[in-house]
């Protein structure tokens, strides 16, 4: 697996890996949130090395989404 990005805590990195799952890819999370006792701080959201590549269009379509659901 690969590192995907970094976000700021274990609630983004849930949310993250919960949008990627719905849409049947398999992720997983690396920091803080490991263990019982979730720390504060960054996440690595990590995937699979072969689904890197359509990950990130699947993330770059919700953001033109968001961008365009924003217009007045």
């Amino acid at each position: 697996m690969t590192v995907l990005t970094t976000v700021g805590s274990a609630f983004e990195a849930t949310v993250l890996v919960a949008r990627l799952g719905a849409e049947g890819f398999l992720a997983r999370t690396r920091g803080a949130s490991d263990g019982p006792y979730p720390l504060p701080g960054p996440v690595d959201v990590l995937v699979l090395n072969t689904e890197v590549d359509d990950v990130r269009q699947l993330l770059l379509a919700d953001e033109l989404q968001a961008q365009r659901d924003d217009r007045p």
